[in-house]
């Protein structure tokens, strides 16, 4: 996924689970990264959300959603 965020505004996107994480870049409006958020998804979840403000500055430990995700009801 890419796209343009203006603050307060919110993007839904679906992220694979599993084994692993997925690194998300955060970029300023030059196109430079400012940050990462590594989103961990061990189980099929829904509801997590994360503010890119959260972002770090290199990928490293997972980052902590400020909503927790909840089990998905289809499964």
């Amino acid at each position: 996924m890419s796209g343009r965020l203006t603050p307060g505004e919110r993007s839904d996107q679906q992220v694979y689970w599993g084994a692993g994480l997925d690194p998300w870049q955060v970029r300023d409006t030059r196109g430079q990264i400012v940050g990462w958020l590594l989103v961990s998804t061990p189980r099929r979840e829904s509801g997590a959300v994360y503010y890119l403000g959260d972002a770090e500055s290199k990928p490293g430990k997972p980052t902590t959603p400020r909503v927790l995700p909840h089990p998905d009801p289809t499964q």
